[in-house]
């Protein structure tokens, strides 16, 4: 699997949300490569009511079975913030990177999550393997994963792999173990558009 491709092909569906189109494309190009891997998968319609209204959510949910062994579930989404001003949509390669929309949020985990399982495809796991690929992440997708769960065997005690990017390193129960509010100086903005931002921090007076 040539994953400079994929990812650069993944990148060239403009799945923005709002207004979140083309997520079926998506879907369709990635259920082949899972089962090149060994993967069973199922395309998931959610219903409007579990997607705010919106029609046409389809995620993709895909098992490797290793009956008896504990469970997890690797964590992706499709979707990406909107871009304008540049052809965030047309991927290109530069010193050995690829710019474009979605390139670290989320794509390039996705074709990172296959280059790992290509790696393993002829071994046995010591997981029952699932993955989820999921839509609306950018605007709001809790009633859409409480919805997909129903197409997981277990969820009680499950390990879960949340590949979205992060900074660098691997973080153990986040998302949930520790909430807080913090009043800051600024604008916060999505890490894609960090220019976008205004930092709280000054230099202090000399």
């Amino acid at each position: 699997m040539d994953y400079v491709k994929v990812l650069q092909d993944l990148i060239s569906f403009d799945t923005s949300a709002p207004p979140g189109l083309n997520y079926g494309k998506v879907i369709d190009y990635l259920e082949p490569l899972l089962k090149a891997v060994g993967f069973e998968s199922e395309k998931v319609y959610v219903p409007a009511e579990y997607a705010d209204g919106n029609q046409q959510r389809v995620n993709l949910v895909a098992h490797r079975y290793e009956e008896g062994k504990p469970h997890l579930i690797f964590y992706a989404h499709i979707d990406v913030v909107p871009a304008q001003g540049w052809q965030a949509f047309s991927p290109r390669v530069e010193d050995g990177r690829i710019y474009g929309r979605g390139a670290a949020d989320m794509k390039g985990g996705i074709a990172a999550l296959l280059l790992g399982l290509e790696a393993v495809a002829y071994k046995p796991l010591k997981y029952d393997t699932s993955v989820m690929i999921t839509t609306d992440e950018e605007v709001g997708q809790a009633s859409q994963l409480r919805y997909l769960v129903r197409y997981l065997q277990s969820v009680a005690g499950v390990f879960v792999f949340n590949l979205d990017s992060s900074f660098g390193y691997v973080g153990i129960a986040s998302l949930g173990a520790v909430q807080m509010d913090i009043r800051v100086n600024g604008r916060s903005v999505h890490s894609a558009m960090s220019h976008l931002g205004k930092t709280p921090w000054k230099k202090p007076a000399s």
